[in-house]
């Protein structure tokens, strides 16, 4: 089991859910196991605003 001090959070804009919702799924299970994403996330950090 992995603790993480922080949650992932997987979130959506309304039909984009329906679309990339696969591709949240995958990039979020495997950050939370520990293996690294098929994508780079960086791009989408909440503190890049």
């Amino acid at each position: 089991m992995i603790c993480r001090a922080w949650p992932l959070v997987a979130i959506s804009a309304v039909h984009q859910g329906l679309i990339g919702g696969a591709v949240t799924g995958k990039i979020v299970s495997q950050l939370a196991a520990g293996l690294p994403p098929v994508i780079d996330p960086a791009p989408f950090r909440a503190d890049r605003f």
